[in-house]
């Protein structure tokens, strides 16, 4: 047999078996589930898969909604607790360190301020909507939140930089397709992953700045796809959800503004207006009161914010809520 027969017969097999192992991943999770559109995964690019607890075979499948939605809120008084989810990056994990021994985070004192709300926290350190998206998806949903506070913006201008031809870029695109086209690799890579955290923790993805050019364009399409994916999963789960825009404070003292701001502002009106979700811009209100902290020092950079500093923005997000769910009426 020449060798091209025997390669071909090898990459047959290997082909084969792919299948047969891929096939029956698929009839695993469908015999948990019942759902049957895990057949359709990896073809319906609106699917979505993600595994709550291996171990005990807890599955999230479900396909997304594009259709347009009305936007609708729920009624609290208050006497009630309401508990929410925060996800964003350093800005919202809070306790940077750059700011001082200790600097809280926003999240904490929304707690602070509001003792009708408990806040759980799931900012991260260099974190983007990336990996705000699948922290949501692998969240146990047997307490669920009434509110997301979706909050990720800076880190957002990362997500595509120029073209890396490395081969480690290569390797985290293949990685990256397989997840979303093979169950059985899914599975796989949950599997390693877990048992990678549960031997040496958890692995800060720091994102770095010193990215010579950015594509915006294809950055706030990626932040738009894990931001409609987090609404669905939201909606389905009957959750508000809310975009903040967290505020930040160049050296003169005027509200941050970058380029990409302008990709993302738009970006959220868009999503907030198809998807019937809340939007709001805490640049709009800490405007109108920074000529009373003149003498305070509300952030150690242009975006990491001191203890004060997360008192304001706390103090902003409150106000907001408030009046949204017409607290001052109840």
């Amino acid at each position: 047999m020449k060798a091209s027969k025997k390669i071909f017969f090898l990459f047959l097999i290997f082909f084969l078996f792919f299948l047969l192992i891929e096939l029956f991943s698929r009839s695993l999770v469908f015999i948990i589930t019942k759902n049957k559109v895990i057949y359709s995964y990896g073809f319906n690019k609106t699917i979505i898969f993600r595994i709550n607890d291996l171990s005990e075979f807890d599955f999230l499948l479900y396909a997304n909604n594009s259709k347009k939605f009305k936007k609708t809120k729920k009624n609290y008084n208050k006497s009630e607790r309401i508990d929410i989810w925060t996800f964003g990056g350093s800005t919202t994990e809070g306790d940077e360190p750059k700011c001082g021994h200790y600097t809280s985070s926003w999240p904490d004192e929304l707690s602070n301020l509001n003792k009708s709300i408990i806040v759980k926290n799931f900012g991260k350190k260099g974190n983007s909507t990336n990996y705000a998206i699948d922290i949501l998806y692998d969240q146990n949903l047997k307490e669920k939140p009434d509110i997301i506070l979706w909050a990720g913006k800076y880190n957002d201008q990362f997500n595509f930089g120029p073209i890396d031809k490395s081969k480690l870029k290569l390797m985290k695109r293949i990685d990256y397709t397989l997840k979303l086209n093979s169950v059985f690799y899914f599975l796989l890579n949950d599997l390693i992953e877990r048992i990678t955290f549960k031997i040496i923790g958890y692995q800060p993805n720091i994102i770095g700045e010193q990215i010579e050019s950015l594509n915006y364009e294809k950055s706030i399409k990626k932040y738009e796809q894990n931001t409609i994916n987090a609404i669905n999963f939201a909606k389905r789960y009957d959750i508000d959800f809310h975009i903040i825009s967290l505020f930040g404070i160049e050296s003169s003292g005027e509200i941050l503004h970058i380029e990409f701001y302008d990709y993302w502002f738009n970006s959220a009106e868009k999503l907030s207006e198809k998807y019937g979700v809340f939007y709001f811009k805490t640049e709009e209100e800490a405007s109108k009161v920074l000529k009373n902290y003149k003498n305070e020092k509300l952030f150690c950079d242009r975006i990491h914010q001191t203890l004060k500093g997360n008192n304001l923005t706390a103090s902003i997000i409150n106000d907001y809520l408030m009046k949204i769910y017409n607290f001052e009426n109840n």
